[in-house]
């Protein structure tokens, strides 16, 4: 049967290629680790300002929709029928 080993439990007696795959492997942890560490910051950062950059959009769209829409004259039919479907 054969063992299996932890990687901190190679050693230089099991062999380069052994040794040299569980240094890869190592390295390829830690880049994994580092990498999730760098995403969970940004993740957060996003978390932190998203809530101020939606209160900024709904604080323009009040502005909009008393600045600009408030002064746009209504639109009425002046006489005109909308458009009916024809029945079948």
């Amino acid at each position: 049967m054969r063992s299996v080993k932890r990687l901190g439990e190679i050693s230089a007696a099991d062999g380069p290629a052994v040794t040299g795959r569980a240094a890869e492997l190592e390295q390829a942890l830690f880049d994994t680790h580092e990498a999730l560490g760098r995403r969970t910051e940004e993740l957060e950062a996003a978390r932190q300002t998203q809530p101020r950059k939606l209160e900024a959009m709904a604080a323009d769209a009040v502005r909009w929709c008393t600045d600009v829409a408030g002064q746009r004259r209504p639109r009425v039919l002046e006489g005109r029928t909308p458009l009916r479907k024809a029945r079948r």
